[in-house]
């Protein structure tokens, strides 16, 4: 779904004449929109299987409803990992996508910074 929604775009016409850290940020919103799209594909079909769970307790909601939940966590986790995959194939020409990426997943504040 995602690996349409990104053949679909653009890039040479988005990108073209922008410095690299405008192309990042415009990357960053594009990934963010697809993801929210089509994750929120899944979540809405979770929600909708919750609440019907809720106003009717038996074991064919409560399955419809795991299903739906399964489904949705799959799909986040792999878009998550594609992202992180993306990002460490990035690392060694852009250490600065690493460090910010690591950086805003650290729950302490202290930053990581690069040992020269």
């Amino acid at each position: 779904m995602l690996r349409k929604f990104f053949g679909d775009i653009e890039w040479r016409n988005i990108m073209n004449g922008r410095t690299i850290l405008e192309e990042y940020e415009i990357f960053l919103q594009k990934y963010n929109e697809g993801v929210k799209k089509y994750e929120l594909i899944h979540r809405v079909k979770k929600d909708k299987a919750w609440k019907k769970l809720k106003k009717q307790r038996n074991e064919s909601n409560r399955q419809q409803y795991k299903d739906a939940r399964n489904e949705y966590i799959r799909v986040r986790r792999e878009e998550e990992r594609n992202f992180e995959k993306d990002v460490v194939q990035k690392s060694e020409d852009e250490p600065k996508l690493f460090y910010k990426y690591i950086n805003g997943k650290m729950k302490n504040m202290e930053t990581i910074e690069k040992n020269n």
